[in-house]
């Protein structure tokens, strides 16, 4: 029997026994119950479907648990801080309000559990003034490592490279963890928007390499696949030195996936040199006549025709069965192909009484340029003009 099959038969035995006359017996109960909390949080980074539904069952027993709690019970310290985990893990903080309106707690313990509940009221401003006061030197990891994460959530919207050095924080003390977990995901999410690749690497490597069977793994993909579209790196390094060799880790059906998922994201965006790199890999990896080519095909003519190369643009979308394509691939395509044609055709005459004699050279080409930027933006080519 493996440690996660433990937890869950312990848990589903606590949810089904549990009552308030056995639990005034106990008097850490509360911080038994809340580590159990914990430990299924954890197993469902390991891929546990079974931990859901038990931790938001035990979620409810603890709740009726302190709320039924004595003054002694509340009042000692591991119970409190294991309450202030409650909190900091999605607990309901009303109970909690109610049954510590007249308990008195250590100095530190009481501002925790301020802040914990400030937070789960959704008070984001008092719980960051109010944690970011505490030494946290005295708390133990599991209640360190919660605290950074949270705090790294709250100073997100301000303070991107401060967020992730918590996160990275939060990382480290709890290893292994949920808040491990919760902390490299959110970690690739702010870092893509700063451009900070480094840490974008970092984060998303070691989230790769130990939660690929988490419940929570296809949300980071997703995630993932967004935010890689964001990274700029005109040097192109972050492909060629990070993202293949990565990828090349996974299935190569998933490796495609990603790719084909990056490129469309960074099409719209107008990262093209990155599309245009995970498209053509994508082409190559893709079994022919499937879908995954025609779209790898059509990103890369869609990348290309943004970075001017018009003939290997139309060559590319030449290749593409569209009758394969659906939804925002068959509009991108049909974008696309109109734009093509604008070019190539009698409506992309440069009326030449436009522009001043010394600009006559480079009016075509200026037109081109301004054409493909708007298809690549999604603007309706009906509405395109060449003063553009």
């Amino acid at each position: 029997m493996n440690g996660i099959t433990k937890v869950v038969m312990y848990a589903a035995l606590v949810v089904g026994t549990a009552c308030v006359d056995a639990f005034a017996g106990s008097l850490l109960q509360i911080r038994d119950s809340i580590r159990n909390i914990e430990r299924l949080q954890d197993a469902t980074t390991q891929g546990d479907t079974s931990a859901m539904e038990l931790y938001s069952k035990l979620m409810h027993q603890i709740e009726a648990d302190i709320s039924t709690a004595t003054a002694e019970q509340l009042s000692d310290s591991q119970n409190a801080r294991a309450i202030a985990v409650f909190l900091l893990s999605g607990g309901n903080p009303n109970a909690v309000e109610k049954a510590f309106r007249n308990i008195k707690l250590e100095d530190g313990d009481s501002l925790l559990l301020e802040g914990a509940l400030a937070y789960a009221n959704g008070n984001k401003e008092k719980a960051v003034r109010v944690l970011t006061k505490l030494d946290q030197s005295e708390f133990p990891p599991n209640v360190v490592g919660r605290l950074n994460l949270i705090l790294a959530a709250l100073l997100a919207d301000s303070d991107f490279p401060s967020a992730i050095s918590k996160l990275l924080k939060a990382s480290a003390i709890m290893h292994g963890t949920i808040v491990d977990e919760a902390s490299l995901r959110r970690c690739v999410s702010f870092a893509s928007k700063i451009n900070d690749i480094v840490n974008f690497e970092n984060c998303a490597s070691s989230y790769m390499r130990q939660f690929s069977q988490s419940l929570y793994w296809d949300d980071f993909v997703s995630n993932f696949e967004t935010e890689s579209a964001l990274i700029d790196d005109k040097k192109t390094l972050y492909f060629a030195s990070w993202l293949v060799p990565t990828l090349h880790e996974l299935p190569v059906s998933v490796e495609v996936d990603i790719l084909l998922e990056i490129a469309k994201n960074a099409v719209p965006i107008g990262n093209l040199i990155l599309a245009n790199k995970c498209a053509s890999r994508a082409a190559l990896l893709a079994d022919d006549a499937s879908v995954s080519k025609d779209r790898a095909q059509l990103y890369v003519a869609a990348s290309m025709l943004g970075l001017n190369e018009v003939a290997l643009a139309k060559l590319r979308l030449n290749s593409i069965q569209n009758a394969l394509l659906v939804g925002d691939d068959l509009e991108l395509y049909r974008k696309v192909t109109a734009i093509l044609k604008q070019i190539h055709g009698p409506a992309a005459a440069v009326d030449q009484s436009l522009a001043l004699p010394e600009d006559a050279s480079t009016k075509p080409f200026d037109d081109l340029v301004a054409k493909a930027k708007l298809a690549l933006g999604e603007i309706d080519p009906n509405e395109m003009s060449l003063s553009q």
